[in-house]
């Protein structure tokens, strides 16, 4: 059913993460390019968001940058 796309569906986004994963590490390690990843900027990007719908809990615009990113 139902169920058990949404599980298949789950289950591919986590491998293709996985990959995604290993590769990049393989890659920062042979070309040592690690100015490339933007993970700092996460929590910047979800501080502005909290900044800009402010009547609202941090809990719903935190939710929903999750939830656009998956």
């Amino acid at each position: 059913g139902e169920g058990m796309i949404v599980g298949r569906i789950g289950l591919t986004i986590t491998i293709a993460g996985m990959l995604g994963a290993v590769i990049s590490g393989i890659w920062l390690d042979r070309t040592k390019t690690y100015n490339f990843s933007i993970t700092g900027y996460v929590t910047l990007g979800f501080e502005f968001a909290v900044e800009l719908t402010y009547p609202e809990s941090e809990v719903v615009s935190s939710g929903l940058l999750n939830v656009s990113a998956q």
